[in-house]
């Protein structure tokens, strides 16, 4: 494989300890995490008087009266209830599933047994982690001042509890309880509510699976403009497109390289499909593993090119697939150049619409469709997809920037309305694309498949124009009659096959794919095309059109070129 400088950012370290300071940076999309009183934040109980004397803490008292909990949920990017009321779930009743090494967020809801009698007052929230491996038992607390019913949308109205990855693991069980806080208080007088879930303490239910990502970042050089253009790629941005992509898709680790020779552009991108055949070039000369997404970034300077700011195959999870887990986005900064006059200085920002994009364009690469949102006129949308509008369905929340998402506001990643998130129909999806590609990795047997052999790829875009390739790859299985091709040599038909025919996630550009075999004439393994004179494309109504050989282009001599091209001096 091509040289390449890797990211591979720990999903348990410094970065996760944030979790636990989550308070008021955690924040609500529709309500603020710091509604309420402005003088007393999460976890705090207010009213008092600074005298520079240590204040003795209360004596804890026991449990919480007229009070009940009533749901409890492990967050990790989607919402997975773990009890209702106080029966706990099985895992395989639930909605979703919980990977083991990754930070979680565990939440309960309460509810007042009787408004008009409750006594606002401090409580005090336990979670108790017992470890499969009988490790020493891992206890979390958070007091909060209780003055009526939680609001699952107001993260600063519950009661939250963070297990950090290296304690999130399988067979560990939990138990939830919640006490009043100062045993001075009276409160004889109210109910007795539910403030021990589950009964006993039962497993939280972390899978075992390994869930890995890999993704290989080509940068495009593009020198069509002047001055030429290449993505200006940061630590920071690299950590951006991590976290982007690591709290919306069930992983543990994440590991993203960049490509040290870029491709090379020297054309006007009016296309930005165009850049998948280069890049599916590339992944077949660099031999890279079937698991890893390569991914193009160019900048043009725009958010898109002609109003497209991703593209992508949507390739299934067979290994003959490989080659086809290619995506290109385009990769914009907003530069603004402040204004002299009020003094107002230069400012660059970080490309987080970009980030958006590539989580969608990966999205797509892993086998998902379009999600229906009204006014996102999105193309080729899944009818399946459960929820309406494109809303996620259930409470989403970011295990990097604290933000929780509400399922009446936010909308699946994979829709083209705004507010964006995951879906814990998406995330089952993901999981298991994901979980499949990984077993890659730990000696799982390959799927039984054809060995590769010279295919023949058109990308037939919107604007009519085409672009054709020969690669070595897999010969598609599955083929139709609404595209065939004709090869032809000196004036006689030598061979004719049906392709395969899908469409890009633009549902715009068709992609034609068909092996490049002809009986009784061997093709040269290099100059593959040399020995015919006409290949002809015949589409679905019997119109044939010609293809012009010279604009053919070879997968593995274009690679090799692109890199030659990239390593010369002055380029």
């Amino acid at each position: 494989m091509t040289c390449s400088t890797r990211f591979v950012i720990p999903l348990a370290g410094a970065a996760s300890l944030a979790l636990t300071l989550c308070a008021s940076a955690c924040s609500d999309d529709t309500i603020s995490a710091e509604a309420g009183d402005a003088d007393t934040g999460p976890g705090e109980t207010g009213g008092s008087v600074d005298t520079g004397e240590p204040v003795p803490e209360p004596e804890l008292g026991g449990p919480a009266r007229g009070i009940s909990i009533v749901a409890v949920e492990a967050n990790q990017g989607t919402a997975i209830q773990l009890t209702e009321g106080g029966t706990w779930i099985e895992p395989d009743e639930r909605n979703a599933y919980l990977i083991r090494d990754r930070d979680t967020l565990i939440r309960f809801q309460h509810v007042i047994d009787d408004p008009s009698a409750w006594i606002a007052r401090d409580l005090t929230g336990f979670l108790h982690v017992y470890p499969a491996d009988g490790g020493e038992e891992i206890i979390r607390e958070r007091k909060l001042f209780v003055t009526g019913d939680s609001d699952a949308r107001d993260i600063a109205s519950n009661f939250y509890f963070s297990l950090l990855a290296s304690e999130a693991r399988p067979g560990s069980r939990f138990w939830l309880e919640l006490r009043e806080s100062d045993d001075s208080i009276d409160v004889s007088s109210l109910s007795e509510g539910l403030t021990t879930v589950p009964a006993e303490p039962a497993p939280i239910g972390f899978e075992n699976t390994p869930l890995e990502f890999k993704v290989m970042i080509v940068p495009v050089d593009y020198q069509w403009v002047d001055p030429p253009r290449y993505p200006d790629i940061t630590e920071e941005d690299v950590q951006l497109f991590h976290d982007a992509l690591l709290q919306q898709n069930p992983v543990q680790t994440i590991d993203i390289q960049i490509r040290e020779q870029p491709l090379v552009w020297d054309n006007q991108l009016t296309n930005l499909g165009a850049l998948l055949g280069p890049t599916r070039a590339l992944k077949i000369d660099d031999g890279a593993p079937a698991n890893v997404y390569y991914h193009a970034l160019v900048d043009v300077g725009s958010s898109g090119v002609n109003m497209v700011a991703g593209i992508a195959n949507i390739a299934d999870s067979s290994m003959n697939d490989s080659d086809r887990r290619v995506a290109a986005t385009v990769y914009f900064k907003h530069y603004d150049p402040g204004d002299e006059e009020t003094g107002e200085e230069p400012q660059t920002f970080p490309p987080t619409g970009s980030a958006r994009t590539w989580v969608h364009e990966l999205g797509h690469n892993q086998g998902l469709s379009h999600v229906f949102c009204p006014g996102g006129n999105s193309a080729g949308d899944d009818p399946s997809y459960p929820y309406m509008d494109g809303k996620i369905g259930v409470h989403g929340f970011g295990i990097r920037d604290f933000h929780m998402y509400t399922p009446g506001a936010a909308h699946d990643y994979m829709s083209y309305c705004g507010n964006s998130w995951v879906s814990d129909w998406t995330w089952n999806k993901t999981y298991s694309r994901i979980s499949t590609l990984t077993s890659w990795d730990y000696g799982a047997p390959p799927a039984p498949g054809p060995e590769t052999s010279q295919i023949l790829v058109g990308m037939l875009f919107a604007d009519g124009t085409e672009d054709w390739w020969v690669y070595d790859a897999v010969a598609p299985s599955a083929r139709s009659s609404s595209q065939a091709l004709e090869y032809w040599r000196d004036g006689e038909l030598v061979g004719m096959e049906y392709a395969e025919v899908s469409m890009l996630s633009d549902e715009q550009t068709m992609v034609v794919t068909a092996p490049l075999a002809v009986d009784g004439l061997e093709l040269d393994a290099v100059t593959p095309l040399s020995r015919l004179s006409r290949i002809s494309r015949i589409d679905q109504r019997g119109v044939r059109r010609e293809i012009e050989l010279e604009r053919v282009m070879v997968g593995r001599d274009f690679a090799r070129a692109a890199s030659v091209r990239a390593s010369q001096p002055g380029e």
